[in-house]
């Protein structure tokens, strides 16, 4: 008898092993390092499931003019599921995709009755608890598997999945402030409006209702603007006050459920910039993945606040963001560059977490920004895979569009015509376009950029060292504890060839007489001498060496 109990208590335990071996899932990360994210617009990135987009006047397939980017296009998490190897293609270890959870549908009326269009992006929440249903299924639970299956189908790729999270506010539901404020009950509304988020959100003792944030009283950043950053809306989106213990139990519990359902790897923090950085940081720590935030400023020394210790563990580069623009896509001098890295002392030793990218959803297509042309852009995106931080690249860029309507938005948030699906279609539905090409010279060079990232060690953690600064010319080299690592980098912002020397001597440990190799093209080599290494730049382009192999 004994016998038999051991033997089924053993077999047991083996089929218990098995299953845990098969549900494994990426194991959790502690920072950002090594990460090459690919950022995805939900919404308008693939229509997996026609069957759960919006219906009336919410959705539509055209993208003929503005009002049409302000409605929901069909995009879902089946989408991305069925894109999985055009993601894994270009290499990227890791997917940051739009707030999951259930969004208002259009804001509540103001005065005057006009309505805000549909929260296709999902940063008005309605049911914190809820799986959008339009990235989903119109049923809580099949929306939730769906989420759930997407994670699991990314993990299973290799890739890690980073959820968009918002503490910050809900929807756009309070009317008037202080003692005046009040849920709207207006009748006369579009179909679908949810006059207030759901039960625990709907209290209004749990918002600060002091109206929006007066922006131009914002800088410079003083104890005055501070107090208007973490107590007034952002826009029209009511404030979570989070002096109200029970308002931030319920905000923290609300996000952290979907990571223990889904085991999501980590979080992309939104508006950081309106949360006390402390905030921030007991979330992180809730939530026991690493975030990083998203605070849209030029001040390195102010980002750095919600960074580090008791903090977030990254944060989105906006500062580096706004050099790449000037010196990539508009030609400025690289002193800017310099001058910036020479704050980097502010991140500490979080340096090789911070998020870059030269351009996202709420931002001008870098193309558009350089004037459409691609040299200029894929510059950019060679100095963005081997510069300090983690490369992070906004759905489409692969594919050399800019903005929809060929224009630089301006005044206000930048953030209708750069986000167009990528399926073009018409009215009816008809395609027009398929931008998942996988041939295009943008898509081959950042899988060959992710391929060079991956296989460098000194490109994911190496320190960087400033090697040379012109007009038009910036250089510099990563390197690690092992000086056959070292990388060497320089570009050319100019339209003209440039050949220059790149001094190395005490700022690189390769020594006179060491051969380098272009990686991208290894029988060009170049001898290091004792006063450096000469490069020939092409117009608008860029080399990046590595020691001969």
């Amino acid at each position: 008898m004994y016998k038999k109990f051991l033997a089924l208590l053993t077999t047991a335990f083996l089929l218990s092993s098995l299953l845990g071996a098969c549900s494994r899932r990426t194991p959790t990360l502690t920072n950002f390092q090594g990460q090459r994210i690919y950022q995805i617009m939900t919404d308008r990135f693939y229509d997996g499931d026609p069957g759960n987009n919006a219906t009336g006047a919410a959705f539509t397939y055209s993208e003929d003019k503005l009002e049409d980017f302000l409605l929901m296009h069909g995009g879902d998490w089946q989408g991305i599921i069925d894109k999985l190897d055009y993601i894994k293609g270009m290499g990227y270890t890791a997917i940051w995709i739009s707030p999951i959870s259930d969004p208002q549908l259009w804001s509540c009326p103001d005065a005057n009755g006009k309505q805000m269009p549909t929260a296709y992006h999902g940063y008005h929440t309605y049911d914190p608890y809820r799986a959008n249903r339009y990235f989903g299924a119109e049923d809580p639970d099949a929306s939730k598997a769906k989420l759930k299956e997407l994670v699991d189908k990314c993990h299973q790729a290799g890739l890690r999945v980073i959820f968009d999270v918002v503490p910050n506010h809900v929807g756009d539901y309070i009317k008037g402030v202080g003692k005046d404020a009040h849920y709207s009950q207006s009748s006369s509304v579009l179909p679908g409006t949810q006059l207030q988020p759901v039960a625990p959100f709907n209290n209004l003792n749990w918002y600060h209702n002091l109206g929006p944030i007066d922006w131009s009283k914002e800088r410079p950043h003083n104890e005055s603007s501070d107090k208007m950053l973490f107590t007034h809306d952002l826009g029209e989106l009511d404030d979570i006050n989070y002096d109200v213990p029970e308002a931030k139990a319920a905000m923290f519990k609300s996000i952290k459920y979907w990571f223990d359902y889904c085991h999501a790897d980590a979080a992309r923090v939104d508006a950081v910039k309106c949360l006390r950085p402390e905030i921030c940081g007991e979330l992180e720590k809730y939530l026991a993945v690493p975030t990083f935030g998203e605070n849209f400023d030029s001040s390195p020394k102010f980002i750095s606040r919600w960074l580090g210790q008791d903090r977030e563990t990254g944060m989105l580069d906006f500062p580096l963001f706004m050099a790449i623009v000037d010196c990539f896509a508009q030609g400025k001098n690289f002193s800017i560059m310099r001058d910036l890295f020479a704050k980097d002392h502010y991140y500490g030793d979080h340096i090789n977490d911070m998020v870059t990218f030269i351009d996202n959803h709420d931002r001008n297509r870098f193309l558009t920004e350089a004037h459409n042309q691609v040299p200029r852009l894929q510059n950019a995106l060679a100095f963005l895979f081997t510069v300090r931080g983690v490369p992070c690249v906004f759905q489409g860029t692969e594919q050399n569009r800019g903005n929809a309507d060929g224009k630089i938005m301006s005044g206000g948030m930048p953030d209708i015509w750069n986000r167009w699906c990528m399926v073009t279609k018409d009215r009816d539905g008809k395609v027009i376009h398929d931008y998942f090409r996988t041939d295009t010279d943008t898509y081959k060079l950042v899988a060959a950029l992710n391929k060079l990232r991956a296989g460098e060690r000194a490109l994911s953690c190496g320190k960087q060292t400033e090697l040379l600064v012109e007009n038009n010319v910036y250089a510099f080299s990563r390197q690690t504890d092992k000086p056959q690592e070292e990388i060497i980098c320089a570009f050319n912002n100019s339209d003209k060839v440039r050949e220059v020397e790149v001094p190395l001597a005490d700022k690189s440990k390769l020594t006179a007489g060491a051969e380098l190799q272009n990686v991208f093209a290894p029988e060009e080599k170049v001898k290091v001498s004792d006063s450096g290494v000469q490069i020939n730049l092409p117009p608008q382009g860029y080399k990046i060496y590595r020691l001969s192999r």
